[in-house]
């Protein structure tokens, strides 16, 4: 999840723990941790129609079992996006996040920057895709 901050401090730390910074080059900021199991499965618990694929993930037909603090996994497109409006009228509401700012899923072009691919060349993910 990437949240957008107006008047950014070094750090910002959301209603589930989830510890925010910058990213140079961008005016977003990421979680230092991608979203764990059980900053999702709040989210699941308040959303009956969520997709309970994450919470019985298997690798090659063989069932693992995360922990709370591993990364959410088997995670669909909309329900990752269904996630971040959710953190983000939660955090509206407690007064951490200000009108205008929300939480969302990175473009291809701010993940880049994040991981250090800055100097990437192409107009699309397909483009860019291993060329650096």
């Amino acid at each position: 999840a990437v949240v957008s901050p107006k008047s950014p401090p070094l750090r910002q730390t959301n209603s589930l723990g989830m510890v925010f910074v910058p990213v140079a080059g961008t005016k977003v900021w990421f979680s230092v941790w991608e979203t764990r199991v059980r900053d999702y499965e709040a989210y699941a618990r308040k959303n009956s129609n969520v997709d309970s694929l994450w919470k019985n993930p298997t690798v090659n037909g063989v069932e693992i079992t995360p922990g709370p603090d591993h990364p959410v996994v088997n995670v669909s497109w909309n329900d990752a996006q269904g996630f971040c409006r959710w953190l983000t009228q939660q955090d509206l509401r407690a007064g951490l996040l200000r009108r205008g700012q929300s939480y969302r899923l990175p473009t291809d072009l701010e993940w880049s920057a994040a991981v250090g691919l800055t100097n990437e060349v192409g107009a699309t993910p397909g483009l860019r895709d291993e060329k650096v």
